[in-house]
């Protein structure tokens, strides 16, 4: 595939390039002790940040603190103390800055990248819940996402820039990035207008997304908005959205979670209905690459992130993170790093994956190849201890718990060859590589005082008998089954048999999701209590050696119908008429079958429409037959990119199908069309009369002016109305001032030849909005 072989290249090159950092900054450590290293934010989650050399700040709201993660060591660089105790706090990354932002109080606190020293300033009076902070390469802007005021902010003092201003409606999480350039983009949640502000000046677009359903994302530095209700990914520049490429996923599938990338130009979507990885390619338009496996259907992952060539995809529902080769389509891990139903942040820099719980003090560093390191961000039992203390003239890196405090590492390691894909542990024995490891802290458990990693003394009591609990699904269903005497749950059906092994008396639980679009669950059997409620119909028992079933309605035959829609040429002129042919097949179960095309401003519906088809607010087209083409005429009424959304529904119930956009761009035409003249007779004697004529062909009513170069020779016969010459004894010129009208006008000019001449005439016509068009050159022959 076209796409793997160049995230594969780049990947590869990445790496190379990180085995020989690693040999520069050995060789001259002394040297980079002063450097600042730089890094951009990539559309990571907001609470973290990348601060380069594969290091990440990250939250920890619970106990009000930034935590510096290293990737290379796997431990703590430093802890800062931000805000109280459970505010709502973010974190937000600029270079080596960190910045603290509290939506509690609607502060934000800079962390000095030399110092640690911290600044605190509140960037938009009365912004508190919906504060947002986005960093650039030279500015902050901190953004109301309730009221879409924005302020720029030195991104050192935090002090404005200027006085803020309302550039959209409303921004939510995931609508706003600053790209290479410095350029902020924002996203409105209630119209899906796009903005661009730089250097103080604003610039939008309207309707770019869908209201509600659009998300920005950075790609390969470029900003880039992601709208999969229409299936559509498009790059945005200088000067705007680029045409949309496909992204490849379901529209009405709400449970997709999109992620950019820092090293190629893809987007990658997860899919939580369907459990499955999609990556789009914006370069070529490719949205047909799909990783299958990467969760079972109907569980919640989270936004992809890629490192160095791979995807790193979260798990809420099963608390892992899958690791997917992009260069091979592998899945190459997929370590648990959490309790399932955890929702975790998910941040990707130089090399390394850092996850993070801002609700404990669990976090973690995970390579290219799946391995984990645990970390603790703080103790539980004392969180405040071994805080960074102002004032001190070396900052301290410290760590809870006695875990090996580390600085600021500079680089990753670079991935081992990805093995055959294959569900593994989440943690590697040992090294392939013998001898220790300078950046990888001892391998054993974690003792940080957290009764879920730490070893356990062992117990007198024998362990329980473990049974086996028979699940049988029988249809399309999916039964969840969980138990606390387990280490996550487990997913049976559809169709399928599946033996659990539960130690005997463990309480479980059987679930069977009853969400709109799910099949109906039609009886449960061999189930002690029986309820329902949000997450579904539940079976509780008690774990012994039985089976239980779950029977589920089958789904309807599923209706078979292709949709296709595209005009016949890419622009038309103003006034033109423009045809948008429209191709529908459907099999008997989808009939009837409706197309409903939604018209924009710039395009009204021509009649007669075909057959079957009417105009109100949309054009709407019924079908009866298998295969209908529809030829669905539009004038052009205004200049600009024109988009027409068309639905395909089927039977009677009208079921959206799909949606395909088909856009079009109305060209106005040039006020000038053609200058014509003409000489008649071109050869004369001396003391015959010359008619010369002007033809101006116009498409706007305008006025105009016109002049004509002639020589002295042709002496004027008569006065020529609204006309003027100026000119010498060899050469002159006529200026004649004209009304146009939309069509041909045309000004003739009588002379006489007065003597022998042999020269060139051109006429240059002007119309009053600066356009200028000259018209053809003809001689005039005057001889004896």
């Amino acid at each position: 595939m076209a796409w793997r072989t160049a995230v594969g290249a780049r990947a590869r090159a990445l790496a190379g390039w990180n085995r020989r950092h690693v040999v520069a900054v050995l060789a001259g450590a002394l040297v980079l002790v002063g450097l600042t290293a730089v890094a951009r934010d990539e559309g990571f989650p907001t609470a973290a940040v990348d601060v380069g050399g594969g290091t990440v700040w990250v939250a920890s709201p619970t106990v009000g603190q930034l935590a510096l993660l290293s990737g290379p060591s796997g431990a703590l660089a430093v802890r800062v103390k931000v805000a109280d105790a459970r505010q709502d706090l973010l974190a937000v990354q600029a270079g080596e800055t960190g910045y603290a932002l509290n939506r509690t109080t609607g502060t934000v606190v800079r962390v000095d990248p030399v110092s640690w020293q911290k600044t605190e300033k509140r960037p938009l009076e009365g912004a508190g819940e919906g504060l947002g902070l986005t960093a650039g390469r030279d500015a902050v802007f901190a953004v109301d996402g309730r009221g879409g005021t924005v302020v720029e902010a030195d991104p050192a003092t935090l002090e404005p820039r200027g006085r803020p201003i309302g550039l959209v409606g409303s921004v939510t999480e995931g609508a706003s990035v600053v790209d290479d350039d410095g350029a902020l983009w924002l996203l409105d949640e209630t119209t899906g207008d796009l903005v661009r502000y730089t250097d103080g000046e604003p610039r939008s677009w309207d309707g770019v997304a869908r209201p509600g359903t659009g998300r920005l994302v950075l790609v390969d530095g470029a900003a880039a908005v992601v709208d999969r209700v229409t299936d559509t990914v498009r790059v945005l520049r200088r000067g705007g959205p680029s045409r949309p490429v496909c992204l490849g996923v379901d529209t009405d599938d709400d449970t997709v979670q999109v992620g950019g990338s820092g090293t190629s130009a893809v987007v990658l979507a997860a899919s939580g209905r369907r459990g499955v990885l999609r990556i789009a390619d914006v370069e070529d338009g490719r949205c047909v690459d799909v990783v299958p496996g990467v969760g079972a259907p109907g569980q919640r992952l989270g936004a992809p992130v890629e490192v160095f060539g791979r995807a790193f995809v979260p798990n809420y529902s099963t608390g892992e993170v899958v690791v997917v080769d992009l260069g091979t389509g592998a899945i190459v891990a997929r370590p648990e790093v959490l309790d399932p139903e955890t929702q975790f942040e998910l941040a990707g820099r130089d090399g390394f994956a850092f996850y993070n719980d801002p609700a404990s003090e669990h976090a973690g560093v995970i390579d290219l190849d799946g391995e984990v390191r645990r970390v603790a961000k703080y103790s539980t039992d004392a969180p405040d201890e071994g805080l960074f203390e102002p004032g001190r003239d070396v900052p301290p890196a410290v760590t809870p718990e006695g875990q090996e405090a580390v600085a600021p590492p500079l680089s990753a390691p670079p991935p081992t060859a990805t093995p055959s894909p294959t569900p593994g542990a989440p943690e590697k024995e040992q090294d392939d590589q013998p001898g220790p490891r300078a950046d990888r802290v001892p391998r054993g458990p974690v003792t940080d005082g957290n009764p879920r990693t730490a070893p356990q003394s062992p117990t007198e009591s024998p362990p329980p008998v473990p049974v086996v609990v028979t699940v049988v699904v029988r249809g399309p269903g999916v039964v969840t089954l969980a138990s606390p005497a387990l280490p996550g749950a487990t997913t049976c059906g559809p169709d399928a048999t599946c033996p659990v092994t539960v130690p005997t008396g463990a309480p479980v639980q059987l679930v069977a999701s009853q969400d709109a679009g799910e099949p109906e669950l039609l009886a449960w059997e061999g189930c002690d209590e029986q309820s329902s409620g949000a997450d579904g119909s539940t079976c509780a028992v008690v774990a012994g050696t039985r089976t239980v079933a779950a029977t589920f309605a089958s789904p309807p035959a599923p209706r078979a119908a292709t949709l296709a829609a595209q005009f016949t040429t890419s622009d038309v002129l103003l006034q033109d008429v423009a045809h948008l042919l429209v191709t529908v097949d459907f099999d008997a179960s989808a009939l009837p079958g409706r197309v409903v095309a939604t018209v924009p401003p710039g395009l009204r519906p021509l009649l007669p429409l075909p057959a079957g088809c009417a105009q109100n607010t949309t054009v709407v087209c019924d079908v009866e037959v298998p295969h209908a083409d529809l030829d669905l005429p539009f004038t052009a009424v205004a200049a600009g990119q024109a988009t027409v959304q068309v639905d395909l529904r089927l039977g009677p119930d009208n079921e959206l199908s799909t949606t395909k956009p088909a856009a079009i761009t109305v060209v106005a035409p040039p006020t000038l069309s053609r200058v014509d003249l003409r000489v008649v007779p071109a050869v004369v004697s001396p003391g015959a009369s010359v008619t010369v004529t002007v033809d101006v062909q116009m498409n706007v009513a305008m006025s105009y002016t016109m002049e004509l170069s002639l020589p002295n020779a042709l002496a004027i016969d008569q006065p020529f109305d609204r006309c003027s010459w100026e000119g010498d004894d060899v050469q002159g010129v006529i200026t004649c001032q004209r009304d146009g009208i939309v069509g041909s006008t045309s000004v003739p000019l009588q002379f006489k030849a007065a003597y022998e001449v042999y020269a060139p005439l051109r006429a240059t016509v002007r119309a009053a909005d600066g356009s200028v068009l000259s018209s053809n050159e003809e001689w005039i022959d005057v001889g004896p």
